[in-house]
């Protein structure tokens, strides 16, 4: 995908939007690189690469850390898998008895569950059995702590993480480009407001005085960028949602 420009472009970007294309003194080089290297944080932050890893339990260890690659922000999701403990018995007929309804007899045929019910109890088994013998909690950025302690090495644990999606202002994609520049512009709208783009009136030697509301114009433009990145902003996943 192709990117949204290089730094330079994205510079005279930023100074047209906010209606000082030429004006290198007000808005310095350095004050946009400012705002857009926060953008391009907000942007990984939101929208980071998701990687997925594994590390091996050590016998009687209970905390893990230090499994993040280099430049990762932190772990999303950790997955303890269990040994499944639902088992074909070794007489079919005994499995069976489990789930055969007393007392419903007719013409010497014992009638049992439908097949989705004793799937469901089945399922239903495993699920608490999960629940309450392997969990994973994590401690951010980059602990884990397995409960109940592992009592065997070398069991995989898989894990996702989140890592930067862009390197650096001249990698943003076209994607990206809306949200990026809305937050770049929210805080060159900021910056204006609270420094000398805020100048309320000016005076001339002959006395003449002109408001501007400069200050109160940016407040209002960065306001509206804001919202205009909130409205950007990917809608939220279910608790059920993986990674």
């Amino acid at each position: 995908m192709a990117s949204i420009g290089t730094l330079q472009q994205q510079r005279a970007f930023l100074r047209r939007a906010v209606g000082h294309g030429a004006d290198t003194a007000l808005i310095s080089d350095e004050l946009l690189d400012d705002c857009l290297t926060e953008a391009l944080r907000e942007v990984n932050l939101t929208w980071p690469d998701v990687g997925v890893a594994t590390f091996d339990t050590i016998k009687d260890q209970q905390s893990y850390t230090g499994m993040l690659p280099a430049g990762a922000y932190r772990l999303r999701r950790v997955f303890w898998p269990q040994d499944c403990a639902v088992l074909l018995p070794d007489d079919v007929l005994a499995g069976v008895d489990e789930y055969l309804l007393d007392g419903y007899w007719s013409d010497g045929l014992n009638y049992t569950f439908e097949a989705a019910a004793v799937l469901a109890f089945q399922r239903q088994q495993e699920f608490i059995r999960r629940t309450f013998e392997g969990y994973a909690k994590i401690y951010e950025p980059d602990t884990v702590y397995l409960m109940p302690t592992p009592t065997t090495a070398g069991v995989k644990v898989y894990f996702t993480f989140s890592s930067p999606k862009y390197v650096a202002c001249g990698d943003v994609e076209d994607i990206h480009g809306p949200p990026y520049y809305a937050w770049a512009k929210k805080c060159l709208h900021e910056s204006l407001a609270s420094g000398r783009g805020a100048v309320e009136s000016v005076t001339s030697p002959a006395g003449v005085s002109i408001r501007s509301g400069a200050r109160k114009s940016h407040l209002m433009l960065a306001e509206r960028e804001n919202n205009r990145w909130l409205n950007l902003l990917p809608p939220l996943t279910t608790a059920r949602a993986w990674p």
